[in-house]
């Protein structure tokens, strides 16, 4: 025989409902954004300059890009292979000679008179067939030794003295260097730092200073939202050279325990250095309360978000951050719905625009 539940057990049902779901929980959500970064450039004199590019990965890696200015001889000739059809036009075998598409200017082609729709059979002794065999053939020429160049105008051989000049090219080297790893500890401040080898600091900064990366920022955290981002080379902490990877994160530990501040510097590629405190705290938390078929609220670092009504039918809202925003500013996005998305508010920085009816888009 049912009855009915009095007025104190009713009291005491509701306050084990909503206890029950009413929780926090703690998540590290880390991004990690698939990026390449110039974090520096050194010009080494003699035409020779290295970058360091960062690859910000869960495994952070460091590309060395060495450009070396080479001078070499060259003639100034711009040339095509000659196909079946294009030889057969001109009146030669296929593949023989390459067919001259212009000359550099002030270069030893146009010098010595050689014009487009010429033809080139040989370079010195060296018979030319293939656009692949020039390079090579200008490299074993001596600056200002003429050489003798054979050509095809019309039907007509001719032999020309060409006199090789100076031409400078750009020679680019890589070398991928890995990251040291530093071990994570307690999320006070949402940065995830990777170590550049000491020989590469020396390198990259100068003797004796330690090259410390940040490879990644979690959105939303105490560093997230002080304007540090992926890809930033830390250059001061608490205004002195920056020490150690590991002990920068030993010292964020501590203070982050303590509930303290850590104020550091830092900049990416030729841009201007950026400074900033960052105040620590366990922002890993994230609340959440659930009324069954009524309510429900989430209150954390990625999102923050209620409904109202079975499943938000009734009206539900969520603010986020923008993890890809182009400046230093933290920006959100928010979106309200109501009543099955016949309302819709959406205002993030790019703009605001409201939706009525499912087809109804007012841009504001």
């Amino acid at each position: 025989m049912f009855r009915p539940i009095s007025r104190s057990g009713a009291a005491v049902l509701l306050s084990c409902l909503l206890s029950s779901a009413a929780c926090t929980s703690y998540t590290y959500e880390v991004r990690i954004p698939e990026e390449r970064f110039e974090v520096a450039r050194v010009d080494r004199g003699n035409g020779v300059t290295e970058s360091f590019v960062v690859e910000a990965r869960l495994e952070a890696t460091m590309e060395v890009v060495t450009e070396t200015d080479r001078e070499r001889a060259s003639l100034g000739l711009q040339l095509k292979d000659l196909d079946r059809q294009a030889a057969e036009r001109r009146g030669v075998d296929p593949y023989r000679g390459l067919l001259v598409t212009g000359t550099v200017a002030k270069s030893a082609a146009m010098e010595a008179g050689i014009v487009i729709g010429d033809v080139v059979l040989a370079i010195g002794d060296q018979k030319i067939v293939y656009g692949d065999q020039v390079p090579g053939v200008e490299a074993r020429l001596k600056l200002g030794s003429p050489v003798a160049v054979r050509v095809l105008r019309g039907q007509e051989e001719l032999e020309l003295q060409l006199t090789p000049k100076s031409q400078r090219d750009r020679e680019t080297q890589k070398q991928l260097i890995p990251l040291e790893s530093v071990s994570s500890q307690h999320p006070y401040a949402g940065l995830v730092l990777r170590s550049i080898p000491v020989q590469w600091s020396d390198r990259m900064l100068g003797e004796g200073k330690n090259g410390v990366l940040i490879a990644s920022v979690e959105v939303g955290s105490p560093a997230w939202l002080a304007g540090f981002r992926c890809g930033d080379l830390v250059e001061t902490y608490e205004g002195s050279p920056t020490p150690a990877a590991g002990q920068l994160a030993s010292a964020i530990h501590e203070r982050g325990r303590e509930g303290g501040s850590v104020t550091m510097s830092v900049r990416r590629g030729m841009a201007e250095p950026f400074g900033a405190t960052i105040d620590l705290r366990d922002y890993t938390a994230t609340k959440k309360i659930w009324v069954p078929f009524v309510y429900y609220r989430e209150q954390g670092v990625p999102k923050s978000c209620w409904t109202t009504g079975p499943l938000g039918i009734l009206a539900s809202s969520k603010s986020t951050y923008v993890s890809d925003s182009p400046g230093r500013q933290s920006e959100t996005r928010d979106v309200f719905r109501a009543l099955l998305s016949l309302i819709r508010y959406d205002s993030s920085p790019r703009g605001d625009t409201l939706r009525l009816l499912w087809f109804i888009h007012i841009d504001m």
